[in-house]
């Protein structure tokens, strides 16, 4: 009888040729942890314990029997009734005999082991990975058992190194194509494996594809620096200057005996794990006297699985440091959305913001007051009040700054944290943080860790205590014990103090520890159901009160738990402190904390969903009630009423009304991405379209527009105008027509965009509105004909809306409407007359804040136009360093395009470099025309050298210039046919007289390489009329030279003696 099993894809046994699939979990999980630990017994108590943990209960030896009872009758129907020669009973346990070919993934591991462990030919180990290949699925799909995963996590490394070998030896036998096609689909699954990347970007040059193999390298070492904040290996930015370079015969030597980036990837991360506390807190210690010594500020990590001791850790390092006269300030994540953003920081500089000095203390109290600040400050001005305030303190004595579980931190909170880390502070501060390695880290928190590792943090992992200090753990709590316990206890829970803890209090007041056997114990899965049992062991009144604590998160305030239960506050308090008495709550001041936030989630977890909501609402109207709506607790009635609003349709619009209190809270404190969340479940919310939603649709707008995400800001505007136009809410269409003219022009709607309904509610509200909001409506109205090449008579709206500016004597509305009026002005007004645009708003004396960054942008972009380049660069200097001084991005990305533009300008080294940055950050930022600039890249990027094989990857181009542009390159290439095609598959000839000049000049220079005379003779006729102009590209993407240059190509094609 022959048996094979297959553990690739779901789990199957085929018997004599008949293949069954195992059904019922536990003979699955049973027969998954046999095959995973090949040729070893695994003892029936450890299958119970890894499988089922406490939920078979007391049965679990006896299940673990049945499912092999039911596997051995499968396996082999006619053994006799007791045991079997498959799955055979021994001494240390069950185990699985099995040949190795008839085992899937052992076939798979041994094929494996044999190309990577012993010199094969070349041949031979194509021949091996194509076999591997062929077994390859996902491991124990559908398997949750805690040996197969262990088990699938090697099978997937093994099929990393099997790729990597394979595509070497592909490489060495002259196959280049074939390395490329069977590692293009699996490098973007393995981001940071620097091997796989490596190879495959040599793979495409040796495939002739040196751009992409370029590029491979550029996305490598852009994930390695924004996700990881660490650089290539040195192995790997060889290679990457070697492509850049074409060392051709570095690039072709044989990679078996190869570069070590090639061969085997180095494991990233912080240093070696360490055992025990004592050195962890020696570096600590020493940290601490390094910072007093050298006098700047210093960043320390402790990481760890949650409950492995970093709190204490922390608390043991504030101790050292306050020995050392260092002063102490805390702030705590709560992670449970009833906070407001940045509530770490706001918890620190409230408590000393007494002492502060003046200008720096009016700074942060307008940020953090309850009261909303007469007049916007920029963040950066926060967060450089901050800094000074740290400063301060620390020149008095040096200073501690504890930030604990940063993965629980906001946003906003991670954002300053990161200004913190950059600014390189010459002052003596330490900030000391704690992250739980166990979560997966988004985005906001990997920028946190980049930054943090930039300025060079000193990594502290806590590993699981030894058997030696579980003993001691467990002696301080339970007495004195049997040794076997200490063991057992170990291994079950490894060595994490917080597991240790609550299982030493099961055992506490036991009269047998002494001789008893860890056996006959309940065995705790995790520390969910360690708690669960302590909860369970507590009186009944006590479990009310702690149940309905969680529901207020991790901070437990017994006034407000008296009052949302209705009972009196010293009854309250008896219960807490004997839940603080069972390790389940922490005295904290006045006040009380779970011990830990598991221990609030399985607290709250006990709850049924009807009492959840229901207490939630209460919770929501007793902050609003007792405390009052102030900016710390608007947070907090928010996520309460937001939990509740299920309740009724009454509950659903109130929770709408303080969601949206809550993001305009975090709009006035600068926490965009909160403020942005808050908008979207506004939205979510409402049942009608009414001003809410109009409102809320802007909201949604500001944030995003902050955030650098101009796409979705332009949907959220757009959206929230229909709303108000229904509305005939006049004033609202004006204010979201004016975020709309506050957004980079490469933010608003790609040309040929369906503007109707914008325009409409443009058009309508200018009957209803004064001149003032008429000026605005007017010059948008403009914008948006520009952006969008409507076809649109151009320049009537904005000559009328800058008289009624003029006329209204309002210097403020005056500089909106002129900084609109350049943009909008652009290709249809001379450049002098936008000159003097420029003129006279910089005679209205534009403030230093981010209006002067913008003006000083379109006042280097008009003097380009009028043929200044000293001038012109001068002016994006001073907006650079504007941008630098205020923290303002939102011009970064023109700000590039300017800096690649003007080394094409220079033909210098690096601007092949720079216009790939510029592209990289354009996706990045989510601005649109995205296609525009891809295919600009492909133009002249390297002189336009690869742009006929690059053509048609080529998204389609929503800029006609662009898209003229590319014709000529593609003509400039040698292929006149084909960028014929090109021009009129993308240019109809219909629309010719409609294009903006640079549109214009590249389709004559096309004309003049492929076209009749005639052809030539009618293009020529538009371009005449801009003679002495500046060409170029969507204001910085490209400068093309003087509109001369052009017309002398079109008189050379029809002979005109006006070429010379």
């Amino acid at each position: 009888m022959s048996v094979s099993y297959s553990a690739f894809g779901e789990l199957r046994v085929s018997v004599d040729g008949v293949t069954t699939s195992i059904g019922r979990r536990r003979e699955r999980q049973v027969l998954a942890t046999l095959i995973a630990t090949r040729g070893t017994a695994v003892p029936a108590a450890r299958l119970a314990t890894d499988l089922w943990g406490q939920d078979a209960g007391p049965t679990a030896l006896g299940l673990v029997q049945v499912a092999v009872s039911r596997l051995r009758s499968l396996l082999e129907p006619d053994r006799p009734s007791r045991g079997g020669t498959r799955i055979v009973s021994t001494t240390a346990g069950y185990l699985l005999r099995a040949q190795p070919d008839a085992v899937d993934v052992w076939a798979y591991e041994d094929l494996a082991r044999r190309v990577l462990d012993h010199p094969l030919g070349p041949e031979q180990v194509v021949e091996a990975c194509t076999e591997a290949e062929a077994l390859w699925s996902t491991p124990y799909a559908g398997v949750e058992a805690p040996e197969s995963q262990a088990h699938a996590d090697r099978l997937h490394e093994l099929h990393t190194d099997l790729l990597a070998q394979h595509a070497r030896v592909l490489l060495d036998l002259d196959h280049p194509d074939a390395a490329v096609r069977l590692l293009s689909p699996v490098v973007g699954e393995h981001p940071y494996r620097e091997t796989l990347w490596c190879l495959h970007a040599l793979a495409q040059y040796r495939s002739g594809r040196q751009a992409g193999a370029l590029e491979t390298m550029r996305r490598l070492r852009a994930a390695l620096a924004d996700d990881l904040g660490v650089d290539p290996v040195a192995e790997t930015t060889a290679l990457e200057q070697q492509l850049l370079h074409q060392d051709h015969e570095a690039l072709t030597q044989p990679l078996l005996t190869g570069s070590d980036a090639l061969r085997t990837d180095r494991p990233r991360g912080g240093p070696a794990l360490l055992v025990g506390r004592d050195a962890e807190t020696a570096r600590g210690v020493e940290l601490l006297r390094q910072v007093v010594d050298e006098g700047r500020t210093r960043f320390l990590l402790v990481t760890g699985e949650p409950g492995i001791g970093k709190s204490a850790w922390l608390a043991r390092l504030t101790a050292h440091a306050q020995e050392r006269g260092f002063e102490v300030l805390t702030g705590h994540n709560h992670g449970d959305d009833l906070v407001p953003a940045l509530w770490p920081w706001i918890e620190m500089v409230r408590s000393v913001l007494d002492e502060a000095p003046p200008e720096v203390a009016e700074v942060v109290r307008s940020a953090v007051s309850d009261e909303p600040a007469r007049t916007a400050r920029p963040m950066l001005a926060f967060y450089e009040a901050v800094l000074a305030l740290l400063a301060d303190r620390a020149r008095r004595r040096p200073l501690l700054v504890v930030l604990e579980d940063l993965g629980h931190a906001d946003s906003s909170t991670l954002r300053l944290l990161r200004h913190v880390a950059e600014a390189r502070l010459q002052a003596p501060v330490v900030v000391a943080l704690s992250r739980r390695t166990t979560e997966e880290a988004g985005r906001p928190v990997l920028g946190a860790l980049a930054a943090l590792s930039r300025a060079g943090v000193v990594r502290v992992h806590l590993e699981g205590l030894p058997t030696e200090a579980v003993a001691e753990l467990i002696g301080a709590v339970a007495g004195p014990h049997a040794a076997e316990l200490d063991e057992h206890v170990t291994r079950l829970t490894g060595g994490n103090p917080f597991f240790v803890r609550h299982y030493a209090a099961l055992l506490a007041g036991r009269q047998d520890l002494a001789d008893l056997d860890p056996a006959t114990l309940p065995i705790p899965y995790g520390v969910r159901d360690v708690l669960r049992e302590r909860i369970d062991q507590l009186p009944e009144e006590v479990v009310r009160v702690l149940l309905s604590a969680s529901v207020l998160g991790r901070t437990v305030t017994p006034e407000l738990v008296a009052a949302l239960l209705d009972l009196p506050t010293e009854e309250v308090l008896s219960a807490l402190d004997v839940a603080a008495a069972a390790g389940l709550l922490v005295e904290d001041e006045a006040r009380y904390s779970f011990v830990h936030a598991l221990a609030v989630d399985t607290a709250y977890g006990q709850l049924s969903a009807p009492q959840r909501v229901r207490l939630h609402d209460r919770a929501s109207r007793l902050l609003e009630e007792q405390v009052g709506p102030g900016p710390d607790t608007v947070t907090a009635i928010a996520s309460h009423a937001l939990a509740a609003r299920d309740l009724s349709s009454a509950h659903r619009e109130r929770a709408a009304t303080w969601r949206a209190r809550a993001a305009d809270a975090a709009l006035h404190r600068h926490a965009w991405a909160e403020a942005l969340e808050g908008w979207r479940d506004v939205l979510d919310l409402a049942s009608e379209q009414g001003e809410a939603v109009a409102h809320a649709h802007h909201g949604a707008a500001t944030a995003l527009l902050h955030l650098s995400r101009g796409a979705e800001a332009q949907r959220q505007i757009e959206q929230g105008i229909r709303v108000a136009h229904a509305l005939r809410a006049w004033d609202l269409v004006v204010e979201m027509v004016g975020t709309q003219a506050t957004m980079a022009p490469w933010s608003w709607p790609a040309p040929g965009a369906d503007r109707e309904a914008f325009i409409a509610a443009i058009d309508d509200a200018l009957v209803h509105v004064g001149p003032g909001a008429q000026a605005l409506l007017l010059v948008v109205r403009d914008i948006d004909r520009c952006a969008t090449g409507s076809g649109e008579p151009r320049g009537q709206d904005t000559a009328r809306a800058l008289e009624l500016a003029r006329d209204a004597g309002d210097v403020g509305l005056l500089q909106v409407v002129l900084v609109h009026a350049i943009t909008a002005t652009q290709d249809c007004w001379p450049p002098q007359r936008r000159q003097a645009l420029v003129h006279e708003l910089l005679a209205t004396g534009p403030d230093e804040g981010s209006l002067r960054v913008g003006v000083s942008f379109l006042e280097g972009l008009v003097a380009w136009e009028n043929r200044l380049p000293e001038e012109s660069d001068a002016a994006m200097e001073d907006c650079a360093r504007a941008m630098r001084r205020l923290g303002f991005t939102r011009m970064r990305m023109p700000l590039a395009w300017w800096r690649a533009t003007r080394a094409r300008d220079r033909d210098a080294d690096d601007a092949t470099e720079l216009l790939d940055a510029a592209v990289a950050q354009h996706r990045r930022a989510g601005w649109s025309a995205v296609e525009d600039v891809v295919c600009l890249a492909v133009a002249r990027r390297e002189g336009g050298r690869h742009v006929v094989r690059d053509l048609e990857d080529c998204p389609t181009p929503s800029s006609a210039a662009v898209a003229a542009l590319l014709a000529h390159a593609v003509l400039e290439a040698g292929e006149p046919a084909l960028a014929r095609r090109y021009l009129e598959s993308v240019l109809p000839r219909a629309e010719a007289a409609r294009l903006p000049l640079a549109a214009q000049c590249f389709r004559l220079l096309v004309l003049a390489g492929t076209g009749t005379e005639q052809e030539v003779r009618a293009a020529l006729g538009p371009v005449e009329a801009r003679r002495g102009e500046l060409v170029t590209v969507e204001n910085v993407l490209d400068h093309a030279g003087v509109v001369e240059h052009f017309l002398a190509a079109g008189y050379a094609a029809v002979g005109d003696p006006r070429a010379a």
